[in-house]
This record gives structure tokens, C-alpha cells and sequence, in this order.
């Protein structure tokens, strides 16, 4: 297995970064010899009353299965 591609995303809330994970996902569900693995990394917490927010950094790793 090799590391093909690295894609980092900062600043996205939860929403975001579950859409970009989902269509990753199905960008390479047609290729059988791609794997993809994800890291969600809290940025920042804020919580200022009632307001609450919550940031990430979403980094998408691409690996190619064929190569042993």
C-alpha cells in the first residue's frame, strides 16, 4: 500500500467536513484499488453565551492498494 494523495482542509465546521469526507468517498468508490482513510483534528472551541462553534481540520489520506 502506498500514500498517493494528502488533501487538507482547515477551517471547516462538522457539516462541512462530513460532506467532503462523503464525496471523497464516492470520487474513488470506482476505483477497487484505492483506499481512503480521514483525521478529523479539533482547531478551536468557542463558546460565548449561547453561542457555540466548534472548527476542524479535515486531512484525507489516498492510498493505492495495488502496490504491495
Amino acid at each position: 500500500m502506498k500514500l498517493r494523495r494528502v488533501f487538507i482542509y482547515p477551517n471547516m465546521s462538522a457539516l462541512d467536513a462530513q460532506n467532503k469526507v462523503n464525496a471523497m468517498l464516492e470520487e474513488y468508490s470506482n476505483s477497487s484499488d484505492m483506499a481512503i482513510n480521514f483525521d478529523l483534528k479539533i482547531e478551536n472551541s468557542v463558546v460565548v453565551g449561547e453561542y457555540h462553534e466548534t472548527r476542524y481540520t479535515l486531512i484525507i489520506y489516498v492510498f493505492d492498494t495495488s502496490i504491495e
